[in-house]
């Protein structure tokens, strides 16, 4: 994580808001000396119904005590996507699996009566990988980094980036970027920790290093650009007493923060990519209302 982003989870406690989180990315460790309020340290064996059982004795709580901010994190349809692939069977199932667990929530919260806004979205898609991609980069000083079809490569001067970035652009079946070229929409040129240059498999392929490895490569792929991918679109679904019933436009995840920290009546500190203008036509104000639950 960015050692200058503040979580939502973060910015909560830090405005006396209490924060838990059931599993959330590293929302189990702690960041500028804070941490939420109640925390599990994330393990994927741990069973889905008793996260959800967690997060229900959690607002059980009394009122002095009880969290504003939940987080609740399922990895099953991630798992399956990436083994079997999006269209797959396992993945059907996985998807079954955390529906329950999220009709399970709602029940939960139902019987609580407390005024939650309860907001369930992922943060990507699955796509179906078909083949691999060689990077072939023939230079020393040079550091890679491949996540599915992305390479951040970092170089140790600029006269190894510009001749790395030569040897990449004779690929056809990459597209390559300087860090300062890549699309706006990447919100990456001003990042420090993104690569000297950012490589993209095009297509549907994954990057596999300089070879192909022998191993079983993954049968469904995230992180392709969703402006390129329509199967990269997330999913986003919101009710409670701050929210206004109402069918939106398809906006990016970005948007999702300034929102809950809306609802919540935080103060967002810091540079968002993001703007609660976005989804401010499916808000409403709701008296003494500052709850919010989130699954994934």
């Amino acid at each position: 994580m960015d050692p200058r982003a503040t979580p939502l989870w973060m910015l909560a406690e830090q405005q006396r808001v209490i924060a838990a989180s059931m599993f959330w990315p590293m929302s189990d460790s702690e960041i500028r000396g804070v941490r939420p309020a109640y925390w599990k340290k994330f393990d994927d064996r741990f069973p889905e119904s008793s996260r959800v059982e967690q997060v229900l004795d959690w607002l059980k709580l009394p009122a002095a005590k009880r969290p504003h901010f939940v987080t609740l994190y399922f990895a099953d349809t991630d798992h399956a996507g990436h083994s079997f692939g999006p269209e797959s069977a396992e993945t059907a199932r996985a998807a079954g699996v955390v529906d329950s667990m999220i009709g399970k929530l709602r029940r939960g919260l139902d019987a609580l009566g407390l005024p939650v806004n309860l907001i369930v979205v992922s943060d990507h898609g699955m796509q179906t990988v078909e083949g691999e991609v060689s990077l072939g980069i023939d230079e020393t000083g040079v550091r890679v980094e491949i996540d599915g079809p992305m390479a951040l490569i970092y170089c140790r001067d600029a006269g190894t980036i510009a001749r790395t970035y030569q040897q990449l652009k004779k690929n056809p079946k990459l597209e390559v970027y300087r860090r300062e070229e890549t699309p706006a929409s990447w919100h990456y040129r001003e990042n420090p920790r993104i690569g000297d240059l950012v490589a993209i498999a095009k297509g549907k392929a994954i990057i596999a290093g300089n070879q192909p490895e022998r191993r079983d490569p993954p049968k469904g792929m995230h992180g392709y650009d969703p402006r390129q991918s329509k199967d990269m679109l997330a999913i986003f679904y919101a009710i409670g007493p701050n929210i206004k019933p109402a069918r939106i436009a398809s906006f990016e995840n970005v948007n999702i923060y300034p929102f809950i920290a809306k609802i919540l009546g935080l103060k967002v500190t810091g540079k968002l990519d993001g703007s609660e203008a976005v989804l401010d036509p499916i808000y409403q104000a709701a008296p003494r209302s500052r709850t919010a639950a989130t699954g994934n």
